[in-house]
């Protein structure tokens, strides 16, 4: 039979590769590799030879209409069409619109909010979210719409103004707990008395108020106090981070995974200082939100994928150690492996500071990462790719400030996961790392 028949060799000169003679007419007497070669090669000639310039904003001046079309194009992809890219960003369209160019596009995100098809409905909250995090426009209307769109999140709520805001509280008297975790997003003194005022209320129609609170609270960026206060868990001012290739001297810069010249107490492998903040760079950064000190962060590659959370102590004298709390214990079956400093991914980055500061809450909401290319940032609150984690302090057991976040997919390594970085404002010496992957 023909299955019996012997392979024969690839008709290609100086290939060594073979075939099934059943195959043989089809691949044209080339082996597997050598006949997907040349398909390859004729598709790519095809494209170059045909390939056409595509530019949907030549006839089109109306911002508004420009954003609605980078939006809409986001995601088109044609072989044969060389889709030309407006030369503004989608920030930089929002954050130059007029109160007139504002209003307008607040009309069309609205239309679009009512759209049966979820893409539709998707984009206008993402507009939405560019609005409320690059300009001051007053969004009552939009978000009042938005109240009954499922997909519109809860750190857009920080904008409510009073309309919204006594239709959230309207919301939460009935027992709805989406006005619970809109309303903890609202940075308004009257309003957070009001939700920690109902942790007395027995008649609360939300079933235990009080971990429903806690947990909005905490994905908002805030934890109440033994006393009943509100304590913030982020510093409000917040930058952008940007890879710097090659890095300069030019700009307010942060070198990032250096080499401790320390061996990991628990692996034994290279120690990394995630970061070490020097005290001009914290108040440069900071400001008056938190008193100059010099902040280390270590970090191991490898306890990390074990152990979410690595904390480090350190002292005025600029001297850190490795906190005694990190008693990381690996599985029987996955001993640490034996690396040196030049096996790690990533080492030795230096990171630009952006010079304009950012709203805290700028793309909060995981399902807008399409919105920017990565999510590295100092201060502000962190974007997390899982559940909100505020590492605890060891020492005095209070929730850790957040301070740094680095996106790995931003340094060119394909890997879905971000590093954070938190310092206890109360102690004052302790900080951590904490590493969340998708």
């Amino acid at each position: 039979m023909a299955e019996n028949k012997e392979r024969i060799a690839c008709i290609k000169p100086d290939c060594k590769g073979d075939l099934n003679p059943l195959f043989e007419k089809h691949l044209k007497g080339y082996c597997m590799p050598c006949f997907d070669a040349i398909e390859k090669a004729a598709r790519d000639l095809y494209i170059k030879n045909n390939i056409k310039d595509l530019n949907p904003f030549q006839n089109i001046s109306d911002k508004v209409e420009i954003l609605l079309t980078v939006f809409n194009y986001q995601q088109f992809y044609d072989p044969l069409i060389n889709l030309i890219e407006y030369p503004k960003s989608k920030f930089e369209l929002v954050a130059e619109m007029t109160e007139h160019e504002l209003r307008k596009l607040s009309q069309k995100v609205s239309v679009q909010l009512k759209s049966p098809n979820q893409k539709e409905r998707l984009h206008a909250v993402e507009i939405a979210n560019l609005m409320a995090g690059l300009t001051n426009f007053d969004l009552d209307q939009l978000l009042l719409e938005l109240l009954d769109v499922p997909e519109s999140g809860n750190a857009i709520f920080r904008r409510s103004g009073s309309m919204v805001i006594e239709e959230l509280l309207l919301r939460l008297q009935e027992g709805n707990t989406e006005a619970l975790l809109h309303l903890a997003f609202v940075d308004n003194e009257s309003v957070t008395e009001k939700l920690i005022s109902l942790l007395d209320n027995e008649e609360s129609k939300i079933d235990n108020y009080h971990e429903a609170l806690k947990h909005a609270a905490l994905n908002a960026g805030w934890e109440i106090t033994p006393t009943r206060q509100k304590r913030h868990l982020y510093y409000h001012q917040s930058q952008i981070l940007d890879l710097m290739e090659p890095p300069s001297t030019a700009h307010t810069r942060l070198d990032l995974y250096t080499d401790a010249h320390l061996a990991c107490p628990l692996c034994k492998g290279p120690l990394l200082l995630l970061a070490n903040l020097a005290p001009q760079i914290v108040e440069k950064l900071l400001g008056s939100e938190i008193a100059p000190v010099r902040i280390p962060f270590y970090y191991c590659n490898q306890c990390s994928l074990i152990s979410e959370e690595i904390f480090c102590e350190f002292e005025k004298a600029d001297r850190a150690s490795w906190h005694a709390c990190n008693n990381i214990k690996y599985p029987p079956l996955l001993e640490p492996a034996s690396l040196h400093f030049e096996d790690l991914p990533y080492k030795n980055l230096s990171f630009e500071v952006g010079a304009t500061p950012q709203d805290p809450f700028l793309f909060y909401e995981f399902w807008l990462d399409n919105l920017r290319p990565h999510k590295s940032k100092f201060g502000g609150a962190p974007d997390w790719l899982q559940n909100c984690d505020y590492p605890t302090c060891p020492a005095c057991q209070r929730l850790m400030k957040f301070i740094l976040q680095i996106d790995a997919a931003g340094l060119g390594i394909f890997e879905l996961d971000s590093h954070y970085a938190f310092f206890c404002d109360i102690c004052r010496s302790i900080s951590a790392t904490v590493r969340q992957c998708t």
